[in-house]
């Protein structure tokens, strides 16, 4: 046994040789390549960029961007930018378009930060940016294991792959708008704003990895309690920037062309640099924030929480001496065998996590899931904008999926072998399966409404939606109406309550006047005669009103003006427990009838809000 043993240590630390041996061979190449300096650029709006937004539609609130680039932000061989798509491209305005593609994307604060870090020091080398924000996000949404931090954190990843070149240097982190509505979300947002920090050094592995946070100009009447836990945050290398007093577009929440580029300069006032400082500008270093700001902050607080701690490695640097590397947190021997350890176990993690981290264990079966009879069913029907055709161009679907509409282990949906599977796009691939299909708003409808109801909430999808339907082939007795009926069953025999009815369709009864007068009726009817035979006399049904339709792209004989009497019938439907989502507005594909990518999934947002407001 005593053998046995030495063998296991002595193959244990032959190993650990081996890997730092390769690690130094693999540092030792990497410095041969012109190293590109990363920045992730994570948050919500007003790090995604929305400079220059004008209102384009006063009665709907469309905006678009005014393409105005000041000189800060214009391209620059020396800065590029991750794709959506993984790939290094020119940087240019709007950084975040691909990223945040929900809405329109202006003016951000990362093309000002890049152009200042190279013009204070020339050196410095190229500049990589890596934008993953998105507008309208709570802190809860960036925890470890959400969509948002595994696409964050694969993106990073992704940046400093084998043969990019390059290494992390900061990560520029602006939200918190969205958590100052809620009392609750202000009062716990400092602990869950430290725990992400924690968590984006381990999963980067990189343990002093510097993040510059700002903090909130703009927010809701609890915009202070989190602006001090901004200020609080009791992190080693983390720097606070503050953007109050900037100044605001007319929405007071957003910042203007010109505040982003303030601000991102702000960001270096006090910006890490590898080099060691001079005693001159170490013998200058004061404190920040000011002893004042502090005062005016936090009458009660204690100066440590908000300055460097004494015992930080950094205490006798300035801020902008902050380092880049572990190599002034330990020495590198030991920085290089903890890299080695974490990097080991985070291949043993990302082989039980193929696919990042889930938020329940990877050994959880689907069954346990589905099978609960907390799950919360929901059937999708009607016809294409309801099946999905976000992102179809000339038949075949692009692939690309916004984050608001990746999987989630909490989200099922039922097959058309009427099998629960996890959810993914496009949901109506077996079910719509004669046209090609797309995005659609189901799957950013259950990942909100899975956000919002927190970690116990399972949600089951059941897809059903046709193309080119007209209301008369969704009656009793047809065979769509048949199938959804027995699918809906299907659906709750194991557990499980069906919630509710999502309804998109109407584009088909556009064309013949005789079929949009008939609409109110036949809709009616059939909410009736689904509550009826699903035995749930209160189901919820939400319909979307019709986007406006320009026939002449879509119809050869001028036909489909009939779309304000459809939509005329769907709104002054008068049955009690259903709702109409108003799709009238959003951005449509060149075809001029179906949704965009974007588009679907701002419906999606918009009937989870009418679910969830229900």
């Amino acid at each position: 046994m005593i053998l046995c043993f030495k063998y296991f240590f002595f193959f244990f630390f032959f190993f650990l040789w081996i890997l730092l041996a390769h690690s130094c061979k693999a540092i030792s190449n990497h410095q041969q390549l012109a190293l590109k300096n990363i920045f992730i650029l994570a948050g919500q709006s007003n790090m995604a960029g929305r400079g220059g937004l004008v209102v384009e539609n006063s009665a709907t609130g469309a905006q678009i961007w005014d393409g105005v680039v000041p000189p800060q932000c214009r391209p620059n061989p020396s800065v590029l930018r991750l794709n959506g798509k993984l790939e290094w491209v020119e940087a240019q305005e709007p950084l975040h378009a691909d990223i945040d593609v929900a809405t329109v994307n202006g003016v951000g604060p990362g093309m000002a930060f890049a152009d200042a870090v190279l013009a204070r020091d020339r050196g410095f080398g190229p500049i990589g940016l890596v934008p993953c924000a998105i507008g309208g996000t709570n802190i809860s949404q960036w925890e470890k294991g959400s969509v948002l931090y595994r696409r964050m954190v694969r993106r990073a990843r992704a940046s400093v792959a084998d043969g990019a070149g390059g290494s992390i240097r900061a990560v520029l982190w602006y939200q918190g708008e969205s958590d100052t509505i809620v009392k609750k979300d202000a009062e716990s947002y400092g602990r869950r704003v430290e725990k992400l920090f924690q968590d984006i050094r381990m999963d980067l592995m990189s343990p002093m990895l510097p993040i510059i946070q700002v903090a909130l100009a703009s927010g809701g009447r609890y915009i202070d309690i989190v602006r001090e836990a901004q200020f609080g945050t009791d992190l080693l290398n983390v720097r606070t920037v503050d953007a109050m007093g900037l100044a605001l577009g007319p929405d007071n929440l957003h910042l203007t062309t010109e505040s982003q580029c303030r601000n991102a300069i702000a960001s270096i006032g006090d910006h890490p640099s590898s080099s060691p400082p001079s005693q001159a500008v170490r013998a200058s270093l004061e404190p920040w924030p000011s002893q004042q700001h502090l005062a005016k902050m936090r009458p009660n607080a204690q100066p440590s929480l908000l300055t460097e701690r004494r015992d930080s490695p950094f205490h006798s640097q300035p801020l902008a001496a902050m380092s880049f590397s572990t190599s002034s947190f330990v020495n590198p021997v030991a920085s290089l065998f903890f890299a080695t350890i974490v990097r080991w176990l985070g291949w043993v993690r990302d082989w039980c996590l193929r696919e990042g981290t889930w938020p329940v264990p990877c050994w959880a079966s689907l069954s346990g899931i589905v099978n609960s009879a907390s799950l919360d069913i929901f059937i999708l029907a009607g016809q294409s904008n309801m099946a999905g055709r976000g992102g179809v161009v000339r038949g075949r679907w692009d692939q690309y999926v916004p984050p608001q509409c990746w999987p989630n282990r909490r989200i099922s949906r039922l097959n058309a072998g009427r099998q629960w599977e996890e959810a993914h796009e496009p949901l109506h691939a077996d079910i719509d399966a004669g046209k090609a299909c797309g995005v659609g708003p189901g799957m950013a409808f259950a990942n909100e409404v899975v956000r919002a109801r927190g970690s116990d909430e399972v949600v089951g999808l059941v897809p059903c939606a046709v193309g080119g339907t007209r209301i008369s082939a969704w009656a009793r007795g047809t065979s769509l109406y048949s199938e959804l009926v027995s699918r809906a069953l299907e659906s709750a025999k194991n557990g499980g309550s069906i919630r509710a009815v999502l309804w998109y369709q109407g584009e088909s009864d556009t064309v013949i006047r005789a079929d949009a007068e008939g609409y109110r009726a036949n809709m009616e009817r059939l909410v009736m005669d689904l509550r009826s035979d699903l035995k749930i006399p209160d189901l919820l049904v939400i319909q979307s009103g019709l986007v406006i339709v320009v026939v002449q792209v879509v119809l050869a004989s001028g036909e489909g003006k009939f779309t304000d009497v459809v939509r005329k019938a769907q709104l002054e439907i008068n049955l009690p427990n259903v709702k109409c989502v108003d799709a009238k507005g959003l951005p449509l594909k060149a075809d001029n009838l179906h949704l965009t990518t974007a588009s679907e999934v701002r419906l999606g947002l918009m009937l989870a809000h009418a679910f969830l407001g229900s």
